[in-house]
């Protein structure tokens, strides 16, 4: 990847969950947009703060794609550990899939998914998209030495504040290992542009009864843009 003269594409939902890539990148230049130009070392990289949210997150995705053709997206930041996960607080996990884990409907008779509802989310010839997307093999692959655990992730508009809505959504996604508000909006514009995605989270909390003074989000930050810059490292 670094004889392409396409940058990587990187993606935080907040400014803070940035800091470590920003001071290890040299030749910054700030472009409109909110994007900010570097290098790591000969790998050129593009990087915007999107804001929180699925819809922010296409957003920027779609920016960095119309803008810079990228060889390779990768969305980080922190996010929740499921209980049965394996991680802890402080620990880095990376994402083989995302789900819109909320896009359905609610019935009298529980919860009803897209794919259940026959609601494809995106078309590419005789192949329908739902709810879930994989990422990048490849990418996953280079990012295991530098992650605690890789499995799937959900995305949410409205973050799990309880143990018995966490226990619902493991109903439905029972392997998943940490949930968030942005992955499946850049999932899906990747998939639309053809580009690989990887995705990788610092664990600032469990998904557990909500208890913000239990939350470790500097650390989480800290140790995710760590594992970043080093999984970037071996893409030169």
């Amino acid at each position: 990847m670094s004889r392409r003269k396409a940058p990587i594409a990187l993606i935080s939902a907040v400014p803070f969950e940035a800091r470590g890539l920003i001071r290890n990148l040299s030749s910054r230049t700030n472009q409109s947009g909110g994007v900010t130009l570097g290098m790591l070392g000969r790998l050129k990289v593009a990087h915007i703060s999107s804001g929180p949210g699925m819809a922010n997150a296409a957003y920027a995705a779609t920016l960095l794609m119309e803008r810079y053709s990228p060889s390779a997206l990768v969305l980080f930041g922190i996010g929740g550990a499921f209980h049965d996960s394996g991680l802890c607080v402080g620990d880095v996990a990376a994402a083989d899939s995302e789900s819109f884990a909320d896009m359905g409907v609610v019935t009298s008779k529980g919860f009803m998914g897209a794919r259940e509802m026959g609601l494809s989310t995106l078309t590419r010839g005789s192949r329908k998209s739902y709810d879930t997307f994989r990422l990048d093999r490849k990418l996953l692959s280079i990012s295991k030495t530098h992650v605690d655990a890789a499995g799937p992730f959900l995305t949410v508009s409205t973050v799990t504040g309880s143990l018995k809505e966490a226990e619902k959504l493991l109903k439905r996604y029972d392997s998943a290992i940490c949930e968030n508000m942005e992955g499946a909006g850049a999932a899906i514009v990747c998939a639309r542009y053809a580009v690989p995605m990887l995705e990788i989270r610092g664990i600032s909390n469990m998904v557990e009864d909500r208890n913000v003074e239990r939350w470790e989000k500097g650390t989480a930050a800290e140790n995710c843009a760590s594992a970043l810059v080093e999984i970037l490292r071996l893409l030169q």
